[in-house]
């Protein structure tokens, strides 16, 4: 086990905008002797550039699968549909370990927090074991991958969280762990992110689109571990009908964390602020679900200079009004299924939520914003309604959401079809697929209990 003490990063030593080398040298400064030591076992640097994969178990038994996956933010957990897909097969039958992983850079409180919130959550359902990787009585950090065959990394920022919830980590242990991203990949800063040196440690790294493995390619990252096959969460999201009579048009308005982030810099929240206490008092007949992005409040203070105050007085604004709601919860693909419509300057949003059909509207300060999104990210902008003023976001809801003239979108829906649903399979099953030929020799004999046709 690792003390925590001697490697949290608080909130006063990382800047806004610091470079994931910066990190790195802060965490290897605050670093105790034992935890130099257990970061160099096996750390595999004798092979700088190549790509080291681990051989995989010759499991040949018939028995569970367990899979571990590794969260920080349950927010952020893009992996619903899979773990839901495992959890009704049968044979071969899996087992879905929740490891609750500590973020180590943004402050103990936050972590705690953090920590927290994924127990209580999966901690509820029955069907699913709940692991922490942090001692509380102890204060130290702890190996949950003991007994897994398989574990799951959301998270590419290696720097983050301690050692034991690392790919490097988990390969020295011989545990095949692969990769899905926390976000669709739409940004150029994801590029950098899969081109990190220990993105050679996972067995698999899973593709969104055969763009992102063009991209890594043509970068120079780790080829031998891609496979493209989608994204797992757009599974569960899907276009619903909600005309029905005396209905009120609901609209998810969302801000992201990113102002003044020097790598990625696309929220405009500063400049709209006032915008989402106005929306409310101006369109009293639809109802607005205030999505935040998890680390909004953080980066409010950090990078805005809120203060504690200033935050509770705008959500307490917020709230005030009868007509709007806080979502919190850690699936929120229902939430984007059930909206008319999104506001927002989120990254992940600006693809995740073109599968349900719906307008979206993307709040920008300036068309400069488009710098920040890779090939396939600006296809997704271009089909999304756009607003550099507050009126034009006014415009987006008296137009095409009361009114219903949305003239993108068939574009929206062509776009869709061409580069978001790429396979005829979901993402979820071809993950399964994957994983059972790589388990077993003769994986063809069992049946996956799962919906022709995708998952709902």
């Amino acid at each position: 086990m690792l003390k925590k003490k001697s490697t949290e990063l608080n909130a006063d030593s990382v800047r806004v905008g610091t470079s994931l080398d910066e990190i790195d040298d802060l965490i290897q400064k605050n670093q105790s002797p034992e935890e130099k030591r257990h970061n160099d076992v096996g750390s595999g640097r004798s092979v700088e550039g190549l790509c080291n994969i681990p051989e995989l178990k010759s499991n040949k038994d018939t028995g569970v699968i367990r899979v571990g996956f590794y969260v920080i933010y349950g927010s952020a957990f893009p992996a619903w549909p899979l773990v839901e897909l495992m959890l009704r097969s049968t044979k071969p039958k899996f087992e879905v370990v929740i490891i609750a992983s500590p973020d180590i850079m943004r402050g103990e409180e936050n972590m705690l927090e953090q920590l927290s919130l994924v127990i209580d959550h999966f901690s509820a359902k029955d069907d699913i074991i709940v692991r922490s990787a942090y001692d509380h009585s102890t204060g130290e950090y702890k190996d949950c991958s003991y007994d897994l065959d398989f574990a799951c990394i959301i998270n590419p920022y290696e720097s983050m969280t301690t050692d034991v919830c690392r790919a490097e980590y988990l390969h020295t242990k011989g545990v095949p762990t692969f990769f899905i991203h926390y976000t669709y990949s739409v940004s150029k800063f994801d590029l950098d992110l899969y081109c990190q040196d220990h993105f050679k440690y996972f067995w698999r790294v899973y593709l969104s689109s055969t763009l992102t493995r063009d991209e890594i390619i043509l970068n120079g990252g780790c080829v031998d571990n891609l496979k493209v096959v989608g994204y797992p969460k757009l599974d569960a999201i899907n276009y619903k009908n909600n005309s029905e009579i005396g209905y009120s048009k609901k609209i998810i308005i969302a801000p992201h964390h990113t102002f003044g982030y020097k790598h990625l810099n696309i929220g405009a929240f500063e400049k709209f602020s006032l915008a989402y206490l106005d929306l409310p008092k101006k369109y009293p007949h639809v109802n607005f679900v205030f999505r935040p992005h998890p680390l909004w409040k953080i980066n409010l203070k950090g990078s805005l200079g809120w203060s504690d105050e200033d935050i509770n007085n705008f959500i307490e604004d917020l709230m005030s009004n009868e007509n709007v709601s806080y979502s919190t919860e850690f699936n929120y693909t229902q939430l984007l299924n059930d909206s008319d419509a999104l506001i927002h300057d989120c990254g992940s949003f600006v693809a995740e939520y073109l599968p349900t059909s719906k307008p979206c509207c993307f709040m920008m300060n300036d068309v400069s914003v488009y710098r920040n999104f890779n090939s396939i990210g600006k296809m997704c902008l271009d089909v999304h309604h756009q607003a550099i003023s507050v009126d034009e976001v006014f415009e987006f809801i008296d137009k095409v959401v009361i009114e219903g003239v949305d003239e993108i979108r068939a574009d929206r829906d062509r776009m869709v079809k061409k580069y978001l649903q790429i396979n005829e399979k979901p993402a979820s099953q071809l993950i399964i697929d994957d994983i059972l030929s790589s388990h077993f020799s003769n994986h063809e004999s069992f049946k996956l209990i799962a919906n022709e046709g995708g998952l709902v």
